[in-house]
């Protein structure tokens, strides 16, 4: 699975690149990968180690950031998360979707960018 999340997020990237203002920078080692996206607002850094959860830490130029995990996904559901977390980056913005997100659990916040994924 680890290659298979590995291909799918550099795809949902890669398919939506526009929605960035910078390019994103993919750092694949032997265990880890690590997918780092920088703009004027903000930015997220992507993060998994061989059989572990998916870290997805979203931060704005200032203030405080958080920490998305991803345990347990199948392919489906990260391509929804992923889709919907870019999706609402680009409505709200770094700064109001981490304050949006900072007063849920982890599993919350899953659920709430899964509802917002199917809602068109």
């Amino acid at each position: 699975m680890f290659l298979k999340y590995y291909s799918l997020i550099n795809y949902i990237l890669y398919k939506n690149r526009r929605e960035f203002e910078n390019s994103f920078d993919c750092y694949p080692k032997k265990t880890v990968y690590e997918f780092y996206i920088r703009e004027s607002t903000g930015g997220m850094k992507i993060r998994q180690k061989e059989h572990n959860a998916i870290h997805v830490s979203l931060f704005p130029n200032s203030g405080s950031y958080i920490t998305l995990y991803l345990r347990n996904f199948t392919p489906e559901d990260l391509v929804a998360v992923m889709n919907s977390l870019i999706k609402q980056k680009k409505e709200l913005g770094y700064e109001r979707l981490i304050c949006l997100l900072s007063e849920l659990k982890n599993d919350e916040r899953l659920s709430l960018l899964m509802k917002l994924s199917k809602v068109k």
